[in-house]
């Protein structure tokens, strides 16, 4: 049926706003169309006096950006089902699995359905659209009370999508309407398998919305991988920021590691000597250079205690670790 190009019109199921056009794709098809003259493979139904286009949307862009003015195209008898349906296919064959097609097409499919299970009380009463997703009264009822789920999508979409692909399109919704991301920086991500793996990096480091935004840019700009990107965002969660050390504050660190591990020997050997001189009952002993009571050195034991505190260390793993040097 010959139409005019002006009265053609988009899938009404496919925002375009929100789906991204390739712009890559309409010069390939510009330059396909000026050099074979073939620019087929759009079909239509009629609805208010113009026609809806199932699919091939940059195919129609180029045609109003040659300047074509008519075309010879099929016109069917589609129902909005049906209009989603073909839309979806197209979109799983055109745009290998990107996030942001995935997921509004995900999203215009649950909503469609909810409006179809909105329609109806009782599903041996429904419409043959929602009799062909709902198997039993049983199942329309479940549905009403819990929502739509993915399984009900997978089957209204088709064979040819997958059960993974539906669940992470309903995952980012839950996780965009918590707060958790932002739906539209995750749907920069060029695949589903990246965003798959972003989503679950970014709550494991409990990264922010507007940090984010920044890891996707760099991901993109990058070409990140699924198998880099946990690390990627590892990095940016504070507590994994890597800094340089200055030399002299490594050996610091160290020094302050052998007073630790002399710390806790001293303590351990003053425990011990001190223990035994009230077993002996010596209340004193005098040396060539130093002159030790058990009350002084019981004065002592508190400050070294003290000192490993600030290891890390308790009294109880410190008596622990005498015994077991002991034995």
């Amino acid at each position: 049926m010959k139409i005019k190009v002006k009265d053609l019109r988009p899938n009404p199921f496919r925002k375009i706003k929100t789906y991204p056009i390739d712009r890559d794709k309409i010069r390939a098809l510009k330059t396909s169309i000026n050099e074979t003259t073939f620019w087929d493979n759009i079909v239509a139904r009629k609805r208010n006096g113009k026609f809806e286009i199932a699919y091939g949307h940059h195919r129609l862009i180029t045609l109003k950006e040659l300047g074509i003015k008519e075309v010879d195209i099929p016109v069917r008898q589609f129902d909005d089902a049906m209009m989603i349906k073909i839309m979806a296919n197209e979109n799983l064959d055109d745009w290998s699995l990107r996030p942001a097609v995935i997921n509004e097409t995900v999203l215009v499919a649950k909503e469609f359905l909810d409006a179809e299970l909105a329609k109806y009380d009782n599903w041996n009463h429904a419409g043959k659209n929602t009799r062909m997703v709902f198997a039993s009264n049983s199942q329309f009822q479940n549905c009403k009370q819990e929502g739509i789920g993915h399984g009900t999508i997978l089957k209204f979409l088709g064979g040819n999508w997958k059960e993974w692909i539906v669940k992470q399109a309903l995952d980012t919704f839950a996780l965009h309407k918590r707060g958790v991301v932002d739906r539209r920086t995750i749907e920069t991500i060029p695949k589903m398998t990246q965003a798959r793996v972003f989503k679950k990096s970014v709550q494991d480091y409990n990264i922010s919305k507007p940090e984010q935004k920044r890891l996707v840019q760099k991901i993109v700009k990058e070409d990140i991988g699924s198998r880099d990107i946990p690390k990627v965002v590892r990095d940016a969660a504070p507590k994994y920021k890597r800094t340089v050390q200055d030399p002299e504050v490594e050996r610091l660190k160290n020094e302050l590691e052998k007073i630790r591990s002399k710390a806790n020997s001293l303590y351990i050997t003053i425990l011990g000597f001190n223990l035994d001189m009230k077993k002996l009952n010596v209340k004193q002993i005098k040396g060539v250079q130093a002159f030790f009571t058990t009350d002084a050195i019981a004065d002592l034991l508190p400050a070294v205690k003290k000192l490993l505190t600030l290891f890390g260390f308790s009294f109880e793993q410190l008596l622990l670790k005498g015994k077991s040097d002991e034995s």
